[in-house]
């Protein structure tokens, strides 16, 4: 069978799709057919995940058979049409291989439907199940979604969110997968954008597809099954993070809630010991030089070139004062001075300017500043945990695992105003 290239462009012509054939000589015959009815009912919650959403597109390709819907159109996708590339150009999505050629203008969705829970697609190297769309919204980002059962979903996240190797930890997992699963089932209800609910990455939570499968995760996301952290019968936006150093963040009007309060600090501890005291992050220290807050800064902030030249030039200064802090301690406010110049820092932003020369942010908010003695230029910053502090601390999980807590009495622990439900 000689080699075929079939190219496909997808325009909106009256709110329909607008299939141009430019060359249609193919191995794969194209079938006429309705549209796909989506899953039936009473199967599980599917949840919409953005792998990516660069420009700079990637690489894709296929394992097992998919289809390819368009309006009047089906078309066989499978290992057999070669790898694709993904990429931006001239105003349009274009998704390329060997032997097909498709380019999508904004606004058009291209969904590839898997046809089995066999089938498997590869986004730069990483295995997925599920289903694929790419779509070039209205800002020139090039979304790559991958539609996928929760449960299956789950099996992506558990394993890059908390350690799944030692079974002694095994009720830590267990929560973290009732957090992970409450966290997804609120997007699902809340998505972040009409194309997709979640992001991959720590803007929602770390979902690789099938990259690192573990028994213990597999495990523990069959054993809590549709459990569901819920809060006015609803799924609860559950947060979490990698370790509280001691002292968790928790609103004021919220602290009643919990045991281990003090005047308004929530204390991550059990029996006066801290849960996350075996955290790599529970204690540690930083050092930051001038050089480094103004390579920040400029990152941060608009400095005017010629501005920045005279302060290389002649030499700066730079203070830092921190001007607030919440009840737990977490520092909620700064001023950073370079000469006459102030920058107003809040929030996360602290975190990025204080981070170090590769663009890594500090560990937390929970920190003191020192300015060394002998060289003015010089900043220690002795900190604890790691993260926002907010909801479950996953180190602190950790620690109650060991000490016998149960994953339901851990997650009454951290989030005491929320009741677990089965949903599903």
């Amino acid at each position: 069978m000689p080699l075929a290239i079939r190219r496909h462009r997808l325009a909106r012509r009256s709110g329909a799709f607008l299939l141009l054939l430019l060359l249609a000589w193919s191995c794969a015959p194209a079938t006429r057919q309705s549209a796909p009815a989506d899953r039936p009912a009473g199967a599980l919650p599917l949840v919409r995940v953005c792998l990516s959403e660069q420009l700079d597109g990637g690489r894709l390709r296929f394992e097992g058979a998919y289809v390819l819907h368009l309006e009047e159109a089906r078309y066989d996708i499978d290992a057999s049409v070669g790898n694709f590339q993904i990429f931006y150009r001239g105003g349009a999505m274009v998704l390329r291989s060997a032997r097909r050629f498709f380019q999508l203008d904004p606004g058009m969705p291209l969904q590839i439907r898997a046809t089995g829970p066999q089938t498997r697609f590869f986004f730069n190297d990483v295995p997925y199940k599920g289903d694929l769309t790419l779509y070039l919204d209205g800002r020139d980002r090039l979304l790559v979604i991958n539609r996928i059962d929760i449960q299956t979903y789950l099996r992506g996240v558990v394993p890059f969110e908390i350690p799944t190797v030692n079974p002694e930890h095994g009720s830590a997992i267990y929560a973290q997968t009732v957090a992970a699963r409450s966290y997804a089932m609120y997007h699902i209800d809340n998505p972040l954008h009409p194309q997709f609910d979640l992001y991959a990455d720590t803007r929602s939570q770390v979902y690789r597809g099938m990259a690192n499968p573990t028994e213990l995760a597999d495990a523990a996301v069959t054993a809590t099954r549709g459990q569901v952290l819920v809060s006015s019968d609803a799924p609860a936006r559950t947060e979490y993070h990698a370790s509280s150093g001691g002292i968790l963040n928790v609103p004021a009007t919220r602290a009643a809630l919990y045991d281990g309060h003090d005047n308004g600090v929530v204390y991550d501890r059990f029996r006066g010991d801290f849960n996350d005291r075996i955290s790599p992050f529970y204690r540690w220290v930083e050092r930051r030089d001038a050089e480094t807050i103004f390579a920040n800064l400029q990152r941060e902030f608009v400095i005017d070139s010629s501005e920045v030249q005279a302060y290389l030039e002649n030499g700066f200064e730079v203070d830092i004062d921190i001007q607030k802090r919440d009840p737990g301690g977490r520092v909620d406010e700064v001023v950073i001075r370079l000469g006459e110049r102030e920058f107003f820092l809040e929030g996360f932003r602290i975190r990025r300017l204080l981070g170090d020369g590769e663009g890594n942010p500090l560990p937390s908010r929970l920190f003191f500043l020192k300015r060394s003695p002998r060289y003015p230029d010089l900043f220690w910053i002795v900190g604890a945990g790691a993260g926002h502090g907010r909801g479950m601390s996953q180190w602190g999980a950790i620690g109650l695992a060991l000490k016998g807590f149960t994953y339901e009495r851990i997650l009454s622990f951290y989030y005491p105003d929320l009741v677990l439900q089965t949903r599903y």
